[in-house]
């Protein structure tokens, strides 16, 4: 729904915008343009009101207001990103298997178990915020106004509909000749029925698929021939052009657009223009020498006019007496098109280039002028066009950091923040923000920020990114963290997060947004043990609620909680928060429960239909529903399969596997507002060791679950395959570093 509102809102302004330039041009040019050029002004109008997205470029006039996002970027809940997965790839539950470390031979360090990209999964499955926020009021208001006129037009088409059936079909010979012989001169074949009803004052065409021209019950002995061959021609002028349709249409978007007085005036002003192109159709194809006996006949009609009746299906000749003047005014003053049309023309085609195409990004404005640029981000956008190619993927400006893993990565709204992370067994207590628009990164500040740490959680809040947890240290052997910072890009600054009443030192536990507080559950206590492949009883079913606005913390309730686990996934539905999946010391989990922190209360989920047990899958949530799909088990089985779930009926779906990619772990996934989208991971099933290549796996996947569908994201020379951290940027994936047998710090963009 987000989207949606998004689209509303951005093609509203954008056509409201277009609506006032063809007012502009049809009063500066009032005396070249002809009706039917003023008409075809108003089809990019409705073009606009259509469009959910167009082309950039640089002659489009929103180049000049960019309101709140980039044009055509579909809003994404500032919650909904992801952290990155640990290039170091603690992934050898699967098979024992070794990293070399820096001073250390290959065989010095045993990899521990089921990895550390759970805070990845749950930050990204964070649930869209606008559900019970000012937009979600706003989109309860929205869908009643449609209702409401949806309502009002349905009453109306339906109540014309029953005037209608006491109509009776006109067999006066003479009349249908007139009727014919007009269709001949309009140029349309289509079959029309005539009737006389008192359902209507003045003449009116009614029904697309069968038009039908209704006429006032006497008008064929009160009007001659010579009147009705006017009348006829008018009406199938609506005929040729499908006015019906379009009318339909105009009404669709009104309902759609109720809230835009602009729209309503765009298109009433829009059939006003409909009628006078009529009008001069009708003399294009009479002469212009019967100017007067046409603009007679419509007076005699309007002086039998009683009321108007209004029906989308509907359209008249004489619609209202307030167009009457101009109407009159343009059948006083016209003359046959001339060559001057052509020029008309052309301005069609400028407004139309303009007004249907999208502002440029500051990305493509810059790429089109790197004249205007910094020197370095000048560099940075040339390095970043290296390797550009034909495909999906395209290099951007690497970090100006160490290569690394276990880093968190969030999305901001128009930046990636970076922190923290680790390589050569050697975590980092530093970070930057990348600007996707300039591809430029900025250092993090030091003063303030969180101490060295990995496998920690970071979540956005909207205004702050909140860092918590992790360890630190060399391989391991620091004490686990139970602190953390806030980083407000607003002012560049830290400020730490409050350790009184916070939960128990972790890592690898999920942290969810609720649009208020921070939730952390589970995770794993011994560093230690876990960097070096061992394993103990250290696994959590505690966690904390973390209130910004406060700097405090409450203790989540442990009454019904999950069992103890680490590497289960975790998402917020705008109300509660669903843990599922994961492993403990003896086994990988299939089980899970829904957090409600109203009430402070866990209620269990049903294993029924659930996927098998597994650790790391991808999970996100769409909005309606918990999309589980890979991972692995404890004995190395790789899952190809997946499930839906609705917390709502407490149900299970499974995902088809027709066109699934092959299984892995540690793939990031986010949602995108209609696809479920992941790249990378690991599959340990064709690899011969840690650093084997072929273990770090370079696809990926879109999955619709409208469609229960799956598209492939292939394997592109540009970017090879890694644990890596996502975040979705509204309009593709950006991903930063992460491990293939070396730590990394590049950038990545896939655009779909």
């Amino acid at each position: 729904m987000d989207t949606i509102l998004y689209w509303l809102g951005r093609a509203s302004w954008q056509a409201s915008l277009l609506a006032i330039i063809v007012l502009v041009a049809q009063r500066i040019f009032r005396r070249q343009l002809t009706a039917q050029w003023r008409y075809n002004l108003w089809l990019l109008v409705m073009l606009r009101f259509l469009l959910p997205f167009s082309l950039e470029s640089s002659v489009s006039v929103f180049n000049f207001m960019t309101p709140g996002h980039p044009a055509g970027q579909p809003v994404v809940p500032m919650a909904e990103t992801i952290a990155s997965v640990p290039a170091s790839a603690k992934v050898s539950f699967i098979k024992p298997a070794l990293q070399p470390n820096a001073g250390q031979p290959e065989s010095a360090t045993t990899l521990g178990v089921m990895g550390e990209a759970t805070q990845s999964i749950a930050t990204n499955s964070s649930a869209p915020q606008w559900q019970w926020s000012w937009p979600y009021a706003l989109a309860i208001v929205w869908f009643s106004g449609v209702l409401f006129c949806s309502a009002f037009v349905l009453n109306s088409t339906l109540r014309f509909a029953r005037r209608l059936r006491s109509s009776k079909i006109i067999r006066d010979v003479a009349v249908l000749a007139v009727l014919d012989e007009c269709k001949v001169e309009i140029g349309t074949n289509r079959a029309v029925t005539l009737l006389a009803t008192e359902a209507v004052s003045t003449p009116a065409l009614y029904g697309f698929w069968h038009p039908r021209l209704l006429l006032p019950t006497g008008m064929t002995e009160s009007f001659d021939c010579k009147q009705l061959r006017f009348v006829f021609l008018h009406e199938m002028a609506h005929v040729k052009r499908w006015d019906i349709a379009v009318n339909w249409l105009m009404t669709v978007l009104q309902i759609v657009y109720w809230y835009n007085p602009l729209a309503w005036l765009a298109f009433n002003r829009m059939r006003m223009d409909r009628e006078l192109a009529c009008d001069a159709l009708v003399l294009n194809r009479t002469g212009a020498h019967h100017r007067k006996t046409y603009g007679e006949t419509i007076l005699s009609l309007l002086e039998g006019m009683t009321g108007r009746v209004t029906a989308p299906g509907l359209v008249g000749i004489v619609p209202n007496k307030r167009e009457l003047q101009e109407r009159m005014q343009m059948i006083a003053r016209f003359r046959p098109a001339s060559r001057g049309s052509a020029w008309a023309g052309l301005l069609i085609l400028i407004i139309g280039m303009s007004g249907l195409t999208d502002a440029l990004t500051k990305e493509a404005i810059q790429l089109e002028d790197n004249g205007l640029q910094s020197p370095k981000a000048a560099a940075q956008q040339e390095h970043g066009r290296k390797k550009q190619t034909a495909g999906t993927w395209e290099e951007r400006a690497p970090a100006d950091l160490k290569g690394r893993g276990g880093s968190s990565v969030i999305w901001s709204g128009d930046e990636m923040i970076v922190f923290g992370g680790e390589g050569m067994g050697e975590s980092f207590d530093d970070g930057a923000r990348y600007n996707l628009a300039e591809n430029t990164w900025a250092a993090l500040p030091e003063e303030g920020a969180p101490s060295s740490r990995t496998s920690h959680s970071a979540v956005w809040t909207g205004r702050e990114m909140i860092i918590w947890g992790g360890f630190g240290g060399k391989f391991g052997n620091d004490t686990n963290r139970n602190d953390g910072a806030l980083f407000d890009p607003r002012s560049n600054s830290w400020k730490p997060v409050s350790t009184e009443n916070a939960p128990q030192a972790r890592f690898n536990h999920t942290a969810v947004w609720t649009g208020k507080e921070m939730l952390i559950w589970g995770g794993y206590t011994d560093s230690h043990s876990w960097y070096h492949g061992g394993y103990n009883d250290a696994h959590l079913n505690t966690g904390g609620r973390y209130d910004p606005a406060t700097d405090s913390w409450q203790e989540i309730s442990t009454k019904g909680a999950p069992s103890k686990r680490f590497n289960h996934v975790a998402v917020w539905t705008g109300k509660a928060m669903i843990v599922w999946g994961g492993g403990n010391a003896k086994k990988s989990l299939n089980d899970g429960a829904i957090y409600d922190p109203v009430n402070d209360e866990w209620r269990p989920i049903s294993k029924k239909g659930a996927p098998s047990p597994r650790g790391i899958p991808v999970a996100v949530w769409t909005g309606k529903e918990m999309i589980i799909w890979g991972g692995a088990s404890r004995d190395g089985k790789y899952f190809q399969d997946g499930a839906r779930y609705n917390p709502e009926t407490d149900t299970w779906a499974p995902i088809s596997k027709d066109g699934a990619p092959n299984g892995r772990i540690f793939a990031n996934g986010v949602w995108t507002g209609t696809e479920m989208v992941f790249w990378g991971g690991v599959n340990d099933a064709q690899a011969s060791g840690f650093n084997d290549p072929n273990r770090y796996v370079d696809d990926g996947a879109r999955y619709n679950p409208s469609t229960d569908s799956w598209t492939e994201v292939k394997p592109s020379e540009v970017i090879s395959g890694r644990l890596t951290g996502l975040v979705w940027t509204g309009k593709g994936l950006l991903a930063f570093g992460g491990y293939n047998g070396r730590h990394l710090n590049d950038v990545y963009y896939y655009s779909r």
